[in-house]
């Protein structure tokens, strides 16, 4: 009889070593694993303290950190470890003789009497395991218990989910409907209108299988059914023919519900819901419609959803509310456990209004949800405000003949705006607080200059300073741009990037920890271990949000320890994208904010129009280029794709290279190694290659005055504020420039959403219309 201890051990040991192995590298991929030991325990029978102590640990393993699921693993192979495999099994003992196997020490000829007290000591008696105490559960947090507790989700089922990132309930009821179907009402075939969400119903009259054209993918079932005042036709691609067949037999009366769809007055309905007989109420009244998600079908997911209501609906006093009452009513909105049962249950008595506040998800369970989202954030913020003045920071203080130096590096004057966001820095780096800045201004709104000024503050202060940027091209701009500007005041500049050879990089990195560079400009190389710095005093993040807070915190944890005393870098980050007021405040609460609001004189307006096709767009390439100009020519992908139609940039490279030759024509793209993107922008900067086709590694920081025309093809694919930026690689000469929206096939909310970059160039404006 094998042991049913050592079925536990073969049963749980392989996913928890398999967690642990690489010093626990795989720990956050193990899922299901409170499932996984409630059910292992039950079928082996094992009880008593192992069995409550696994239990324990096992408890909300899918929602934990990896910090705690790294310990509970622990804590579960110590367990498991600790516990002899030769036991007797945990049921009665059985009386039938054992035998031995040849692998086996031969039994000795006299066994010695038992011992009463080692054998109690090694095992429990059934009785005494089955009466220890269960593990406790909170249910008012029930949002947090494993998926398998909802009724209905076995093993199989909970594994698809979890595969799906719902580990739990909280996780299912959190996935919102789409949208809802009224079904309350059943309408006649007569009286469907095109485009809406209906109930109806007849007599199936015919319905069998249909090949459309050759080939599996066209075969479909068809149905078509009367109610005696039209005919309604029902297809379905994806089917089980006989149970299809079955349901949808002639003769047979039946109720459906789903999208109507009219072609040629015919009144159509692709996959709707069925159910048999003529009652008005069959389908249900008011029916949320969940999306789909990676293959899960959303009635699948909208079954489990309703177990997940159940759940919540059962728990004794209430769901644990994040909000506190104070605040609730403050804010208007309903506690957390009656919004989620409204969105995933609504009333049936719902009115006209309440089902449009649902449907355009502002009813006040939508509400709920995102007041709290904002309200967890603004606590979040303020939090990391407050805690931003503990650390000590370097003191950059203004140094006599500063003023003379700035000066004589910037070939230029200073708008207002500079000057006032240079002030607003240098103020923040005498002060012994780490400085957290957000420098935004519109596209060539100059940035650049403003930030080298911080350097070179930072730079005669005796501090170095790392000037972070997204992409190697970006990063290999601004180490030309500040090496340029800073050789007449001695500022000594490198680059350091993935691609910098091994022995460059050596040097590189020994030259930063002798202090012997004042400003390294690169990619997320510069938070590789081995990168150390001297006395780093300032980074600056460029296109801030293409970093996480974790990245800029790695970062700013390479400052000094001077006297003792470890000082955290001051922080400058900056994007050229605009921000609405109202997100700034929220997403970048925790920083201060200065704002570029007026371009440097001499920067040409962008004439922007839109066309349909690639043609108009060439003809305009072909004057451009006869003007000795430059083009930009951006496309949505690298390569065709098969599930988007749209252009790709090396089938567009190919097709312009037969209409201007190869000698005009060059392709950047992000998969190209960097030596072949710096080719590739040089012989672009230098005028060898007069055409630059790209994907949008170039939508910031790259900078060729000649270039004067932008073709973006399929923009309607495109955010407004990243196609304002893609239009900002032009205009920076002083020739005129125009920017050409090739588009696609879209409605007439996304003209109407183009036509916003042919009315204004102004990037607050683009902003607060890409937040409608």
């Amino acid at each position: 009889m094998v042991d049913a201890l050592e079925v536990l051990k073969r049963s749980l040991l392989p996913p928890l070593q398999f967690a642990a192995r690489d010093d626990f590298r795989n720990v956050s991929r193990l899922a299901g694993v409170d499932g996984l030991v409630d059910g292992v325990l039950a079928r082996t029978g094992v009880g008593g303290e192992l069995a409550v102590a696994l239990r324990a640990a096992a408890a909300g393993f899918d929602v934990a950190d990896d910090t705690a699921r790294r310990t509970r693993v622990q804590k579960m192979l110590a367990l498991l470890a600790t516990t002899p495999t030769s036991t007797a099994p945990t049921t009665a003992p059985s009386t039938a003789p054992t035998t031995t196997t040849p692998s086996k020490a031969p039994a000795p000829k006299a066994p010695p009497p038992p011992e009463p007290k080692k054998a109690a000591k090694a095992t429990r008696p059934a009785a005494a395991l089955s009466s220890a105490a269960p593990v406790t559960v909170d249910e008012g947090d029930a949002l947090t218990w494993p998926i398998h507790r909802i009724k209905g989700v076995g093993p199989q089922r909970a594994a698809q989910l979890i595969d799906r990132g719902l580990r739990t309930v909280g996780d299912v009821l959190m996935t919102l409907p789409r949208t809802y179907e009224d079904r309350r009402e059943r309408k006649k075939i007569v009286d469907l209108e095109d485009g809406t969400v209906a109930v109806t119903g007849g007599v199936v009259q015919i319905a069998g299988v249909v090949n459309a054209f050759a080939g599996a993918r066209g075969r479909r079932f068809e149905a078509t059914i009367d109610d005696g005042s039209g005919l309604l036709r029902l297809i379905f691609f994806h089917f089980r023919q006989g149970e299809l067949a079955a349901r949808l037999s002639k003769g047979a009366v039946i109720t459906v519900a789903g999208e109507v769809k009219k072609h040629q007055g015919r009144p159509s309905m692709i996959h709707p819901r069925l159910s048999a007989g003529d009652k008005p109420t069959a389908l249900g009244g008011i029916s949320p419609v969940y999306p789909e998600i990676k293959g899960l079908h959303p009635l699948e997911l909208g079954r489990v959803a309703a177990g997940a209501v159940d759940v919540i609906a059962g728990v004794r006093g209430g769901l644990r509310d994040p909000l506190p009452p104070a605040v609730m009513a403050r804010a208007e909105v309903p506690p957390l456990q009656q919004a989620l049962m409204r969105l995933h249950r609504p009333d049936a008595d719902l009115d006209a209004d309440g089902l449009r506040a649902l449907v355009e998800r502002r009813s006040p369970g939508h509400s709920r949800l995102a007041f709290e989202e904002l309200f967890v954030l603004g606590a979040a913020l303020s939090l990391r405000r407050r805690a931003q003045g503990i650390d000590p920071a370097p003191v950059l203080q203004h140094v006599d003949g500063e003023d003379d130096v700035a000066d004589k590096l910037l070939p230029f004057s200073l708008t207002r705006a500079q000057r006032r966001a240079t002030s607003e820095i240098w103020s923040d780096l005498q002060k012994p607080a780490p400085m957290a800045r957000l420098l935004q201004g519109d596209v060539g709104a100059g940035k650049t200059a403003v930030a080298i000024l911080a350097a070179l503050r930072t730079t005669r202060a005796g501090f170095q300073t790392a000037f972070m940027a997204p992409t190697e091209v970006l990063a290999a701009q601004h180490a030309r741009t500040l090496k340029k500007l800073g050789f007449s005041v001695g500022l000594r500049v490198d680059l350091l990037t993935g691609s910098v050879p091994k022995k460059a990089r050596t040097l590189i990195e020994a030259r930063l920890r002798n202090r012997d560079i004042d400003i390294v400009v690169g990619t997320q190389a510069l938070l590789s271990d081995g990168v150390d710095f001297a006395r780093l005093g300032l980074c600056i993040v460029d296109e801030q949000h293409r970093f996480g807070v974790v990245q800029r915190a790695l970062l700013r944890k390479k400052g000094p320890t001077i006297d003792g005393v470890g000082l955290t870098p001051h922080l400058l980050v900056m994007t050229a994208t605009p921000i609405p007021r109202s997100l700034t405040l929220t997403v970048y609460g925790d920083l201060a904010v200065s704002i570029l609001d007026e371009l440097p004189p001499g920067r040409t307006p962008i004439q922007t129009r839109i066309v349909r096709d690639m043609h108009d767009a060439v003809a305009t390439m072909r004057e451009t280029l006869a003007r000795n100009e430059r083009v930009f020519v951006v496309y949505p992908l690298i390569d065709e794709s098969e599930k988007l139609d749209v252009m790709a940039a090396s089938a567009g490279a190919d097709d312009l290279t037969r209409e201007f030759g190869a000698h005009d024509v060059v392709l950047l793209h992000g998969k190209m190694s960097a030596s072949d993107k710096e080719a590739a922008m040089t012989s672009f900067a230098r005028g060898e290659k007069r055409v630059l086709v790209s994907t949008t590694v170039i939508e910031v920081g790259v900078d060729v005055p000649q270039a004067t025309l932008m073709v973006i093809v399929n923009a309607e694919r495109f955010g407004l504020a990243q196609l304002h930026q893609l239009r900002g690689r032009v205009g920076r000469g002083g020739a005129a420039s125009t920017c050409v929206l090739v588009a696609g096939e879209m409605g007439k909310d996304g003209y109407t959403r183009l036509r916003t970059l042919e009315r204004t160039t102004d990037g607050f404006v683009i902003a607060e219309k890409d937040l409608e």
